[in-house]
């Protein structure tokens, strides 16, 4: 069984590896501010009519990668039957690479030429996620709990 010390150390690296995807959806809305003053058009006219079916599907992609980032990560982990303090690590990656899916549909939205409107909403949903269930001490102890009992 890990020590609290170990614990503590592990619970610093996950809080780390999430702050490093949210930084990542900070970086590519700059991206999309950037883009025009260098002189990068979008892909598609803003009137061009297979944005919306587009955006569609980015959407319902972006819906199910919330769900899965939700439910999946904890039964993968689940699953491998690791070490106590890989798990941890291994669940917050997981939840963050599915949240980080919905930023990027939002980013792909802007480079094909949606608005903001339309993309401004993916970024703060996927960032929404990742702060709603950032690592804390107290989730940190559900888990090892959880663990304990697989």
């Amino acid at each position: 069984m890990a020590t609290d010390d170990e614990m503590s150390k592990t619970l610093r690296v996950a809080k780390i590896l999430q702050i490093v995807f949210l930084g990542a959806i900070l970086i590519y809305v700059i991206i999309l501010v950037v883009l025009p003053y260098i002189g990068f058009a979008p892909i598609f006219p803003s009137d061009y009519p297979l944005l919306t079916p587009i955006a569609g599907i980015l959407g319902v992609h972006a819906v199910i990668s919330i769900a899965l980032g939700y439910l999946m990560p904890r039964r993968i982990v689940k699953r491998t039957k690791q070490e106590v303090r890989s798990p941890f690590c291994t669940e917050v990656v997981l939840r963050c690479a599915f949240f980080e899916a919905v930023a990027i549909d939002g980013g792909i939205l802007g480079v094909i030429g949606a608005g903001w409107e339309i993309t401004i909403p993916f970024f703060i949903v996927g960032a929404g996620a990742m702060i709603l269930t950032f690592p804390t001490e107290e989730r940190w102890r559900q888990m090892i709990e959880q663990v304990k009992t697989y």
